[in-house]
Formats: C-alpha cells, structure tokens, sequence
C-alpha cells in the first residue's frame, strides 16, 4: 500500500499506552513481564495481540570474564554495574535494564533511553544489561548476549495494542509488517 507515513515514537509502555488512548498513536508495541496483566484497566479494553514470547538475556562485553561461557549463572550477576532505562534508575521498575530477581539492591551506573545506546555502553565495558533474546541480530560489535541460568526463567511478551474498532487499511498494513518482523526475528 502506497502512502503510508509511519512516525515511530519510544517511550514506556504506560506512556504509549495514554497515547493510543488519546488517539495521538494507532498501535503500539508494548513489552510485558509475567504475570502478564492487561497493560491498563481502562475500558473500552485496548485489542492485544502477543507478537512474541521470548527469554530474557543479559548483555556482556565481549571481553568481560563473564562472555567466555555459553551463558552466565544468575550468582555471577551479583555485584555488577548495570546500565538501565530510566525508570529503574527512578525506582520504578528493576527490570529494565537489570536482571530481575537479584537478591541485592543493584547498582545502576548509567542510564539510557534506548537499546542500542545501553548496547554501546556494554560495549565500552561501562556495565550489564538485559536484552531480549530478539536483540541477537542489532547487537554491536564488543557485545555478547548470554542466557542467564539458575533463577526463575524470565520471560517477556511483545504485544501490538490498539483500540477497538474498525482498522483503518493504512493500520492494517503496518500491523501486518509488525507481525511479520515479530515471527523473523
């Protein structure tokens, strides 16, 4: 379909999550963590569609004693600088950017906005972070992403949100491309 502008916007899940309901977005693409709760109890309830299930990992440099296995065992995370998105460095959520579950209070020394900024810190040796596992083909050069074992297994839902009704075919379209990227990567 010809004539299709399509601005994309980054931000937290509960901020896109305002913007569809305010009719300034027509999807949005949310990440969710067990338990997997509606991402709002507004009502009319939002259209979820989950893209993708996948494992969290963790981000190393790739010269860091813990790249030199097949994975990290969840222990080795203990003590480690990680680089976070905003909101965990504000007390809001420890799972954005640092391993979920960790039985201390993680020390957050840097913080970025988006992936590949937290990628490129990981890189420079600044500290960890958590990727998910659908990261693998954006990851630069300098960077290992690993498999964390031991713990409970983490894992996180990428949803395409939107409100009830009718889809316009300009919405249709990019939902359609969404999935698509969603089931090849």
């Amino acid at each position: 379909m010809a004539g299709i502008a399509v601005t994309g916007r980054e931000d937290g899940s509960s901020a896109l999550v305002r913007a569809l309901r305010a009719g300034t977005l027509d999807v949005a693409l949310l990440s969710s963590a067990p338990p997997f709760r509606a991402p709002d109890a507004e009502t009319p309830a939002l259209e979820i569609e989950i893209l993708a299930e996948r494992g969290l990992r963790v981000a190393v440099p790739a010269g860091h004693p813990l790249a030199r296995g097949e994975y990290v065992d969840v222990a080795d995370l203990h003590g480690r600088p990680w680089i976070a998105g905003p909101a965990a460095a504000a007390g809001e959520s420890p799972t954005l950017g640092v391993w979920p579950g960790l039985d201390e209070r993680p020390e957050t020394v840097l913080v970025a906005r988006d992936w590949l900024a937290k990628l490129a810190l990981v890189a420079a040796g600044c500290g960890l972070t958590t990727v998910p596992a659908s990261m693998g083909p954006a990851v630069p050069e300098g960077v290992r992403v690993l498999p964390v074992r031991g713990g409970p297994r983490e894992q996180r839902r990428l949803l395409l949100a939107r409100l009830p009704g009718p889809v316009p075919g300009p919405v249709a379209h990019l939902a359609g491309a969404l999935r698509a990227a969603a089931v090849g990567s």
